[in-house]
């Protein structure tokens, strides 16, 4: 991407010479990390949509959501991978040319960041979704209808977004090269740029990062300060409920931080070089390369940290003729008292109301840009 706001072509392309000079070498050690996350991505996502739609328990409000963050993750592997290959390997020139080469232009430009959009949103909807459930324990807020409705919201929302980039987007000649990029001032006016970046940058990242944090924060100290009312547990009773709320508070603290791992560099790198600020093209490598690694995180953490996930996952590659070893752990403490029972079913209940998050960030759109 560029971060300059003329139009020439000249200024457009300063970071087309990244990755043109590298040795053989440095582009195998560039290319091979991403061999593995396109691995992990392409298996892991799939999984965790064919558990969601095969198995009729894990078809729940939240378990939706996470399939519609698989399925975006999935998209965004698909159609952004290939090209970063392109990239490390050649360069940021454009393959092809013509008509098709215009085509694959207005859709990689715009897939690629519809996807990324729809798990913001979709992870802000997660957000909401868990607040509730922890703070109204006993109360069903998301319903099935709401579920759809804000799931397809996401995916219109985050397409209406990117449809100015659809006619931004254009190939044009350099030196002999050809480019794909995206020039808001040249086809909606001077200053026009500016303005989208910064309205998507910050409804579509800086809000929604905020929402999430103050939710999860939320989250973390309701279940701090949660006591089970009404009867005196036993034991093994108590000590299910402060393991309970130990693996929430540790999920909640991996998806923040997941987040700000594979994430914020992008948005730093992007905020730096709208203002002028060049980096280095070993920077923009890392930056590819992290946005990518949360894709193939996500799905194994919901195996790591997700019972239904972990045996799911095994059940299924195990039809598929792989065996699967997953370690199994009770979800829940038998308690011999009838009122400890009571306890135990409504702090299973409880527990059975929180899953894994994961947090995806926006590839918000810059007033002249270099197709990625």
């Amino acid at each position: 991407m560029a971060s300059s706001n003329s139009t020439s072509n000249e200024s457009v392309v300063y970071e087309a010479p990244c990755f043109l000079h590298d040795t053989n070498l440095v582009r195998v050690f560039r290319v091979a990390p991403f061999a593995p996350i396109a691995f992990f991505a392409l298996t892991g996502n799939p999984l965790v949509l064919a558990v969601v739609w095969e198995k009729k328990t894990m078809r729940k409000t939240i378990n939706f959501f996470i399939a519609n963050m698989a399925l975006s993750d999935l998209i965004f592997t698909l159609v952004y991978i290939p090209r970063v290959v392109t990239i490390l390997s050649l360069g940021y020139k454009w393959l092809v040319h013509g008509l098709a080469g215009l085509i694959f232009c207005h859709m990689v430009s715009s897939l690629v960041e519809i996807t990324v959009i729809v798990s913001v949103l979709t992870i802000v909807a997660i957000s909401v979704d868990r607040f509730l459930a922890v703070t109204f324990p006993l109360r069903s807020f998301v319903t099935a209808k709401i579920c759809a409705f804000a799931i397809s919201a996401a995916w219109l929302i985050a397409i209406s977004v990117k449809i100015p980039s659809l006619f931004a987007s254009d190939l044009v000649e350099f030196q002999g090269k050809t480019y794909c990029i995206v020039d808001f001032d040249l086809t909606f006016g001077a200053g026009s740029g500016q303005i989208y970046f910064k309205s998507v940058f910050i409804v579509l990242y800086a809000i929604p990062f905020l929402i999430t944090v103050l939710l999860n924060s939320a989250i973390v100290v309701t279940l701090l300060k949660r006591r089970v009312p009404g009867y005196s547990l036993s034991q093994a009773c108590n000590r299910q409920k402060e393991e309970t709320n130990h693996r929430v508070m540790r999920m909640v603290l991996i998806v923040v931080l997941a987040f700000l791992l594979c994430w914020s560099l992008y948005f730093v790198l992007m905020v730096l070089r709208k203002n002028g600020v060049q980096v280095s093209c070993d920077v923009l490598y890392l930056r590819l390369l992290m946005a990518h690694f949360n894709a193939a995180l996500t799905p194994w953490l919901y195996a790591m940290f997700s019972e239904n996930f972990r045996q799911g996952f095994g059940d299924i590659l195990s039809k598929l003729g792989c065996p699967a070893h997953f370690a199994r752990q009770s979800d829940s403490v038998q308690c011999t008292s009838t009122t400890s029972g009571r306890q135990n079913s409504a702090a299973d209940k409880f527990e059975a109301s929180f899953e894994l998050q994961t947090l995806g960030s926006p590839h918000t759109g810059s007033t002249v840009q270099l197709l990625d």
